[in-house]
C-alpha cells in the first residue's frame, strides 16, 4: 500500500471520528443521551489521545499505568489512558449507549464479548510520520489498519468477530 492511499485512508478515519466527536458534542450541550439504534460498535485508532491502554501489553517507553493518570477515572487507577479521566472515545461510547469503554485490542484478556462492541487500537506515541512508532516501539498505524506479514491486528479482529457471528 502506497503513502497516498495510506494519507487518503487516513483522512476518511478522521473524518468519521469528526463526525462521532461532533455528534457527541452536540448531544452533551443539550443534555441528551444518544438512542443506539443504528451504531453498534465503536472502533478506535490514534496515538496517545485515544490510546486506551495498548501500551500496557507492548514493549515500549510510552506507558501511562501509573499515578497521577487515572485518579479522576473510574476506580480511580491508571489504566494505560494519558489522561487523568476518561477518553474522548469513551465519552462518545458513553453517549452512544454502551455499557463499557473500548478496550484495548491487545490486551491478552479481551474477550469475544468485549470485541462485539469495538475496541481500541490507539497507541500512544504511534505519531503520522512512519518513522515516529519505530523509533517509540509502538504500534504502526498502517499494521493496525491493513498490516503486514508479522501484524495484522485490524485483519485479525475481524476474523474473530466473523467467527463470533457463525456461532
Amino acid at each position: 500500500m502506497n503513502s497516498s492511499n495510506i494519507s487518503l485512508a487516513l483522512h476518511h478515519l478522521f473524518f468519521l471520528v469528526f463526525i462521532f466527536i461532533h455528534r457527541a458534542q452536540a448531544q452533551v450541550l443539550t443534555k441528551q443521551k444518544i438512542s443506539n439504534t443504528s451504531v453498534s460498535a465503536l472502533f478506535v485508532f490514534g496515538d496517545s489521545s485515544a490510546d486506551s491502554g495498548n501500551n500496557n501489553f507492548i514493549l515500549t517507553l510510552a506507558k501511562a499505568n501509573f499515578q497521577p493518570y487515572g485518579r479522576d477515572f473510574v476506580d480511580h487507577k491508571p489504566t494505560g489512558r494519558f489522561s487523568n479521566g476518561r477518553l474522548v472515545s469513551d465519552f462518545i461510547s458513553s453517549y452512544l449507549g454502551f455499557e463499557k469503554y473500548p478496550a484495548p485490542y491487545v490486551d491478552p484478556m479481551l474477550s469475544m464479548e468485549d470485541m462485539e462492541t469495538g475496541v481500541c487500537f490507539a497507541s500512544a506515541g504511534s505519531g503520522y510520520d512512519p518513522l515516529t512508532p519505530i523509533l517509540n516501539y509502538t504500534i504502526i498505524l498502517a499494521n493496525r489498519l491493513w498490516g503486514n506479514d508479522d501484524d495484522v491486528l485490524f485483519s485479525n479482529m475481524f476474523i474473530k468477530l466473523t467467527k463470533l457471528i457463525m456461532i
